[in-house]
């Protein structure tokens, strides 16, 4: 796996880990339209591994996320976009619009960045 691979990687597992916390969300609070508190810790107890694996390179998202390019950004974007399955095509639709923005918002201030430096 090449570097540029690798950064891509390890954000999509940080935005995985997001993602399948939305989606186990939606499947408690369909059930009773609550959230237990054993229906939170085994989410969260799912998701550890994940958490803990990228929690352990920290440093390498951060520096991916600094220079990560147009081409990985929408790689990211459609991979989220794919994964991200919710019943409520209305919310997933939401969801889905707001990760774009948050992409075109990170483009900005890379942009604005590179004119300050």
């Amino acid at each position: 796996m090449n570097e540029e691979q690798f950064g891509v990687e390890i954000i999509k597992r940080a935005v995985g880990i997001v993602i399948e916390l939305g989606m186990d969300l939606e499947d408690h609070l369909a059930d009773d339209d609550k959230v237990s508190l054993s229906e939170a810790v085994s989410t969260v107890v799912s998701v550890a591994p994940d958490i803990f694996a990228v929690a352990s390179k920290t440093g390498d998202l951060k520096s991916e996320l600094k220079d990560w390019s147009p081409n990985e950004r929408v790689e990211v974007l459609e991979w989220a976009i794919e994964k991200f399955d919710l019943d409520n095509d209305k919310a997933e639709k939401a969801v889905e619009l707001a990760l774009l923005i948050l992409l075109k918002l990170g483009e900005l201030i890379s942009l604005l960045k590179k004119d300050e430096g």
